[in-house]
């Protein structure tokens, strides 16, 4: 009778515990996307709410914020109003069981996202510096986290869809733009064997950086390049330039 009243308790326990994680999944996940996030970028991250349905393996992730690095101004870097997740539910349940430390986010998707490209006296941005941290973390980073499994993530498909950036390089002498920020898609992200959270976020950040980056340099060139053709070329010559820039690069 003895062992019966034990495995009765040690039920309840686990019961409770279930019970518990089943209540605060989303809050967890939240303040793991905040801390890993921050950690990664080196700025602060928050996030609004997560919602989390397993058994449908789907997930949302609302009012996702990225404040500006230090020695820029309040105004937020990055904000996103939604990310949906389609999960494996297979990989979900072997993580929950023990059996596996493999989680597969099938699609991770980040809709209409809002940059704001911040350039400093010195010449510097933001988003330069987020990357430099980025690159020192990544470079300093161990081989492994010291857990002997640690929990490893693969995205098989990661989308955002076009979104919006506002540059202000006036600090330099140069102007305020507001211009698309084109979408892009990535496979395979954390390969097939996953990758702990901590990298999966620098890989994420490293890529939606270099695309905005690229993106506010073509329009700055641009714009320096129609500059320069006014000053030193007239007439048809200068027209006939004006018309190729036209056809191959962004208008003002």
């Amino acid at each position: 009778m003895r062992y019966w009243i034990i495995a009765l308790v040690a039920l309840a326990v686990v019961g409770g515990g279930l019970y518990y994680l089943r209540q605060n999944l989303d809050s967890i996940v939240a303040n793991e996307i905040e801390a890993v996030g921050t950690d990664a970028l080196g700025t602060r991250v928050r996030v609004g709410s997560v919602e989390l349905d397993l058994r449908a393996g789907s997930g949302t992730i609302r009012d996702l914020r990225v404040e500006n690095p230090q020695g820029f101004s309040d105004r937020r870097m990055v904000s996103i109003d939604e990310i949906a997740l389609t999960i494996d539910v297979s990989s979900a349940l072997a993580v929950a069981s023990g059996s596996s430390e493999h989680v597969v986010i099938k699609r991770l998707s980040i809709r209409d996202p809002r940059v704001s490209v911040v350039t400093d006296r010195n010449g510097r941005t933001n988003l330069q510096s987020v990357q430099a941290h980025l690159g020192g973390a990544t470079s300093s980073s161990p081989a492994g986290s010291g857990e002997a499994s640690p929990l490893r993530i693969s995205i098989l498909e990661f989308a955002v869809t076009t979104g919006r950036i506002d540059a202000d390089t006036r600090a330099v002498g140069g102007k305020q733009y507001e211009l698309p920020l084109p979408g892009f898609r990535m496979r395979g992200v954390g390969g097939r064997a996953g990758t702990p959270p901590a990298k999966l976020a620098e890989a994420i950040g490293e890529a939606f950086a270099t695309r905005v980056a690229a993106a506010v340099a073509t329009r700055v060139v641009t714009q320096g390049l129609r500059r320069a053709i006014d000053q030193n070329l007239g007439g048809q010559t200068g027209e006939a330039v004006q018309g190729l820039l036209n056809r191959f690069l962004p208008k003002d």
